[in-house]
């Protein structure tokens, strides 16, 4: 089977993610956010290239069932997708000390976090200029679709903004601020 296949079949279907596709499905098209003002969007079905590394499609519904499954540690709805062990890796620094040589499209500074096996880590989150405590973990999509995982306080947080790569950056660290200033504890 292919990797469409694969992910419908494996991950999309059983998560409930009927939305998430390569290229937007049909009956989506009228409410898509292109990548950026006057690019095509792709077309569900059209798409004849699956990348392990972009071209999804997603709403924010679908995206926070994906994102809420990692903050439950791979498991969602009684069902385990991926194992702990294998999420943790997955958030954790897997670069050590070295420094990135920055990654624009986050808005982040890159002595402020570090990559694990797949997602952005949040290491100091001062120097990251986010409100995000450390431990936050999560992935920006093209067009700044982005999620991040906050699991000391077990939530996540889905963002699509229209705005490109470091233009976002603002919006979404108020995003960010907004959410953890309004969390309450008991």
């Amino acid at each position: 089977m292919n990797l469409r296949q694969f992910l419908q079949q494996r991950l999309f279907g059983p998560l409930g993610m009927n939305d998430t596709d390569f290229g937007v499905k049909p009956g989506l098209t009228a409410r898509a956010l292109p990548y950026a003002p006057g690019l095509p969007l792709p077309i569900a079905g059209e798409v004849k290239g699956f990348s392990g590394s972009a071209g999804l499609w997603t709403t924010v519904g679908d995206y926070s069932r994906f994102a809420g499954m990692l903050a439950n540690n791979g498991s969602f709805n009684g069902r385990q997708y991926l194992k702990p062990e294998t999420v943790k890796l997955m958030a954790s620094n897997q670069i050590g000390p070295l420094v990135m040589g920055g990654y624009p499209p986050m808005g982040m500074p890159a002595e402020g976090v570090k990559f694990g096996l797949g997602f952005l880590v949040v290491t100091i989150p001062d120097v990251a200029g986010t409100r995000l405590p450390v431990g936050s973990f999560g992935w920006d999509g093209g067009g700044t679709r982005r999620f991040w995982v906050v699991p000391q306080e077990h939530i996540v947080i889905v963002s699509m903004v229209p705005l490109i790569g470091p233009q976002a950056a603002p919006l979404q660290r108020t995003i960010e601020a907004i959410v953890m200033s309004s969390i309450i504890r008991q």
